[in-house]
């Protein structure tokens, strides 16, 4: 054996750890080492704060940061139609995202980063407020409260639901008084799902920033979902080399936030823009019927299906079209669209019905009218089952018995043979659908 360790140490194999030098303890960076800025002293405390300045013309995507002055807010206000509790002013809004210790809120998630972007003269600031450590949390909120009690009008990206409650509970909980409860607050999450999520498989803001604001972020950006475990660990470690690339992030998002506001609100003052992608036309115009603007959404409808809208789609906006131009009087503009859906298993059933109906009331043809009942009765047998279907045959034999007796068929061979049984008491004449 001695021998065997003699070899071995030839070899350079030591026994024990005597001599072992120790590994150099690793270099840990604090935030202020890392990212410009100043720890902000209270009388509650210190956090730390970090500020960015941008130039209007500064290009986000595709889109420069002072394009949102040339928002119209009544615009966008008419677009959201009841959404908001006051006036927009984009101008002098304050822009705000928060990076938390969780992604679900509640009363054990704190908002460690707090990143507010407003216009101050020529130039977009933005402002982060960091909690270095979980003490910090006071002075950052009091500090936060003072600064921006009344911002005459909040940005934010789901918002509504996430990060304002969250730090009206941070506030509640740090005995503070909550600010932002009255203020008239624009989240963009839900005009973007109304907007694009037709075209789009998610409209996260990651998303949006691909295929709408055509941002394209640097390597150092860290995805929303990694946030919380990344400063867990810088809480426990101090190094704070993941949390500047926490900061670039935030960052990000609040530039994204003024300049998807000015998306939205080109839109919102441009709807019949003739480079709108016919997906976003169909979005756009169900919006628009929707508030009533129906001159509006008839146009954008006709435009979606002028293009290349998925099949599922193209019925939709057929289908809507349909109803708009029948809600308007225009009933013989529909029979086009009428007749295109009479062949699909979804809406064909309702496609004949309003076939009958102008043929019998608007046109005057009961022949035709009495073709398309029989359409309607033989394909309710093969498309419905249950209840759906005893509904749909019994509206079809009804409308066909007023259609029989005014033809001079009822209790007939041939009516009959439409399913009517002979002898039957007759329905009214008089009978309006």
């Amino acid at each position: 054996m001695d021998d065997l360790w003699e070899r071995l140490e030839r070899l350079g194999l030591r026994r024990g750890t005597a001599g072992l030098e120790r590994p150099a303890p690793e270099a840990r960076l604090d935030i202020h080492h890392l990212v410009p800025g100043e720890v902000v002293s209270t009388p509650l405390g210190n956090f730390f704060l970090h500020e960015e300045r941008y130039p209007l013309d500064h290009r986000h995507g595709r889109t420069c940061l002072g394009q949102v002055w040339d928002v119209d807010p009544s615009r966008v206000e008419a677009l959201l139609g009841s959404a908001l509790p006051g006036p927009l002013d984009l101008r002098r809004a304050l822009y705000v995202d928060t990076e938390t210790t969780g992604l679900a809120g509640g009363t054990g998630t704190y908002a460690f980063l707090v990143g507010v972007g407003f216009f101050e003269g020529n130039q977009f600031r933005l402002l982060q407020f960091f909690m270095r450590d979980y003490h910090e949390e006071l002075p950052l909120l009091h500090h936060l409260a003072e600064q921006f009690a009344d911002p005459p009008t909040l940005v934010t990206f789901n918002g509504r639901n996430f990060d304002v409650p969250l730090l009206h509970t941070r506030w509640i909980a740090a005995r503070l008084s909550p600010r932002w409860t009255q203020t008239p607050h624009l989240d963009l999450l839900p005009p973007s799902r109304r907007l694009w999520k037709s075209r789009l498989e998610s409209c996260s803001l990651a998303s949006l920033e691909w295929h709408i604001l055509g941002v394209r972020r640097a390597s150092e950006d860290v995805p929303g979902w990694m946030v919380p475990s990344l400063y867990f660990r810088y809480v426990q470690t101090r190094d704070a080399r993941e949390m500047k690339r926490v900061l670039y992030h935030n960052a990000q998002d609040i530039l994204s936030l003024v300049t998807l506001a000015s998306v939205l609100g080109e839109v919102a003052s441009r709807p019949l823009d003739p480079a709108r992608p016919c997906t976003d036309c169909y979005s756009l115009a169900t919006w628009l019927e929707e508030q009533g603007r129906w001159e509006e959404a008839e146009a954008l409808y006709r435009r979606a299906l002028a293009g290349p809208l998925a099949p599922d789609q193209r019925q939709r906006a057929m289908l809507r079209l349909a109803l708009l131009l029948k809600r308007q009087g225009k009933r013989e503009e529909a029979i086009p669209l009428w007749a295109a859906l009479a062949e699909s298993p979804r809406v064909g059933l309702l496609a004949l019905e309003e076939l009958a109906k102008w043929e019998e009331w608007h046109h005057g043809d009961l022949w035709a009218a009495r073709r398309f009942c029989q359409k309607g009765l033989e394909l309710a047998g093969v498309w419905l089952r249950g209840p759906a279907r005893r509904r749909a045959e019994a509206e079809f034999q009804h409308r066909l018995a007023r259609l029989e007796r005014k033809l001079g068929l009822w209790g007939t061979a041939e009516g009959a043979q439409a399913g009517d049984p002979s002898g039957s008491p007759a329905p009214p004449t008089g009978e309006w659908p």
